[in-house]
């Protein structure tokens, strides 16, 4: 909203690696998952008023696993 002020319009890109979030991501409500964070529903409205594009990413190319799983030297390097 703030950069429309100025006249700039961006666009938000979700990039996920799992199969399962993206179509949790693209659903609407909870429909038989337990346990979900209201931020996922969240998420659902701001996908469904296309607001924010979510695509897939390859697990091997995905910079987030930076901070969550044990990555080798080269990839370390790469990010």
């Amino acid at each position: 909203m703030l950069m429309e002020d100025f006249g700039k319009t961006l666009t938000t890109k979700l990039h996920m690696d799992a199969s399962a979030a993206i179509g949790i991501a693209q659903g609407q409500g909870v429909g038989k998952i337990r346990h979900l964070s209201t931020s996922v529903l969240w998420v659902q409205g701001q996908e469904l008023r296309q607001a924010i594009a979510i695509r897939k990413i390859c697990g091997t190319k995905n910079p987030s696993d930076l901070c969550m799983k044990h990555v080798d030297r080269e990839l370390v390097e790469e990010y």
